[in-house]
């Protein structure tokens, strides 16, 4: 039960936590880039600088979603090794009597 402790903890984690408090800071510092280049959007009235930032910032969130992704790999990874030694551990069919 011990060695199942730490994998549900991460599976509850991973239910409540927000996309951009899974991926760090790394994301935090990219969405408030996006958040920046959407204010400038707004703000701005020139056409062509309009769609010069909307460019920009659909760059912006397509390296957001590839980082989310690494890091939700990396921590499904993680999770599939931890469950892999606790089945590992916990196999009683492998015990002679």
């Amino acid at each position: 039960m011990k060695a199942l402790v730490p994998v549900l903890l991460m599976t509850f984690a991973m239910m409540t936590a927000t996309p951009a408090a899974m991926a760090g800071s790394e994301t935090t510092a990219g969405m408030q880039d996006m958040d920046a280049t959407m204010q400038r959007i707004r703000a701005t009235e020139d056409p062509v600088e309009r769609e010069r930032l909307l460019e920009q910032h659909l760059d912006q969130m397509h390296a957001e979603m590839e980082l989310m992704h690494k890091k939700m790999g990396d921590m499904m990874d993680q999770m599939k090794a931890q469950r892999k030694e606790t089945k590992r551990l916990h196999d009683h069919r492998k015990t002679k009597h």
